[in-house]
């Protein structure tokens, strides 16, 4: 019997069972793998480099291993579920590069308003708890992007720029919206529902907004191009700029203020404002260059 397909005429619903199932699975297996290596090393969870490597083992097992499985069971062959076959144009990188660096000061804003936000008193309860999820989550973004060297830090642009990039951008955009948007190709329902389980699955709730609105364009990015290497690169860049950033304020290369760019904080507000036009205005070019891209030539 082959096993190559065995799903692809599956409804949407049954195929994301199976997705779950697999992502289930390699779950457990990336759980036990991690607790085996931190057993033989006989290290700590929260020893530096059982994170790093928890994240390294999460991205090949989870992330990209798990959407390659999904695809032999649940994709027809010959068909190009995760959108790997086309290679966006050079044009296309440069102007997705330009974007995610104008957009920064609008993402500070964002961020700052969204870390600003409370919850009713009857709800203090669930609040304290978000809290001190956002200050572990902080704490462990901290451990890990700790770099004193140049190769630490090329390092960690690997691991955390490359490797989630491709894993994070496989398993949400070439997975789950391509599995939502169906056969009736609701785009804009499958971005923003994919969007808001991105962003959610990440537990930061007092960064679940400017994630959502991350989460969002690199879901039109997949739309536009038709091509999943374009999301992976935004969002290379999106992480190996917070990787830099990082560097270079422990390094005492900048000051502290880089996050705050763009915000009333900073006194830099009017930033933020230039930031969103700038972004639409090139937001806007990018869609048009993809659609040109892959027009046919005119004989």
């Amino acid at each position: 019997m082959k096993l190559r397909g065995i799903y692809a005429d599956a409804s949407t619903g049954k195929k994301l069972l199976i997705v779950l199932l697999v992502f289930a699975i390699m779950f457990l297996v990336t759980v036990m793998a991690l607790t085996v290596i931190t057993i033989l090393t006989g290290s700590g969870q929260e020893d530096r480099t059982i994170m790093l490597t928890g994240v390294v083992l999460q991205n090949l097992l989870l992330f990209i291993l798990s959407p390659l499985i999904c695809v032999f069971f649940i994709s027809a062959p010959g068909e190009d579920m995760l959108k790997t076959r086309r290679f966006p144009s050079l044009s296309e990188f440069l102007l997705c590069l330009l974007t995610m660096i104008v957009m920064t000061p609008a993402m500070n804003l964002l961020v700052m308003w969204n870390q600003s936000m409370h919850l009713p008193e009857a709800l203090s309860g669930l609040e304290e708890w978000m809290r001190q999820q956002e200050d572990m989550a902080e704490e462990t973004t901290r451990i890990l992007l700790d770099a004193k060297s140049i190769g630490a830090l090329l390092l960690l642009i690997f691991i955390v720029g490359f490797l989630t990039g491709v894993g994070e951008e496989f398993t949400f955009r070439g997975i789950i919206q391509n599995l939502i948007a169906g056969k009736r190709r609701n785009a804009h329902a499958a971005v923003w529902i994919t969007a808001i389980i991105f962003s959610a699955v990440h537990l930061q709730f007092y960064g679940f907004i400017p994630r959502l609105a991350i989460g969002a364009f690199l879901g039109y990015l997949l739309v536009w191009s038709r091509s999943i290497w374009l999301p992976v690169f935004a969002h290379f860049v999106n992480n190996s700029l917070a990787v830099i950033s990082s560097y270079i304020v422990a390094n005492g290369y900048c000051s502290d203020k880089i996050d705050t760019i763009g915000t009333s904080q900073d006194g830099t507000l009017w930033m933020a404002a230039a930031s969103a036009v700038a972004f639409a205005a090139c937001a806007t070019q990018l869609y048009h260059i993809s659609k040109e891209a892959q027009t046919p030539p005119q004989p």
